[in-house]
């Protein structure tokens, strides 16, 4: 049969479907050729639905990559404040000790994530060659692994060790 005639007897009413004249259908029956065309209207259906279903699955699992995607980017950001708050509290640490040049390794309460704190006189001369005294460099760095590889956050501070002696030569 010809497929645009199929397409044109599937649209229509249900009530032109009929044959009125064949002998023995009433016009509550349908006639078979409408009844052949309801059967491939009703797998087209199904071919529809099942389209329908695999776009909304995709659709679905992409949103949930994009949820994942969020989620991990959240996790990080949360790390990451978690650790400039642990620097912030070194560098005021830092303040009130007596500093040492050297450097060590800080404890800390964050698990995998390493801070270093790196103390070194500050090498700065005056414009008649005089040397500056008294002036450090208090370096933290904290070190961990990400989920992209390894990751740092260095924060740096000038200090005077002793502000009454600074600067006094």
């Amino acid at each position: 049969m010809d497929p645009y005639l199929m397409t044109t007897l599937s649209r229509l009413p249900l009530a032109m479907k009929f044959h009125k004249s064949c002998k023995g259908h009433s016009k509550t029956k349908p006639a078979k050729r409408a009844y052949g065309l309801k059967r491939i209207a009703s797998a087209f259906s199904i071919l529809e639905l099942t389209l329908a279903t695999a776009i909304f699955s995709i659709a679905t699992v992409s949103l949930a990559q994009c949820l994942i995607g969020v989620m991990e980017a959240s996790s990080n950001n949360s790390r990451l404040t978690r650790i400039r708050l642990a620097i912030q509290n070194y560098m005021a640490e830092a303040r009130v000790l007596k500093l040492k040049t050297g450097r060590e390794t800080l404890t800390s309460d964050l698990p995998d994530v390493r801070f270093d704190r790196d103390i070194q006189p500050l090498p700065l001369t005056l414009d008649r060659g005089r040397q500056v005294q008294g002036l450090y460099t208090v370096r933290i760095t904290a070190s961990w692994m990400g989920t992209g590889g390894p990751m740092s956050e260095v924060a740096e501070l000038l200090l005077t060790a002793n502000p009454a002696t600074a600067n006094r030569n």
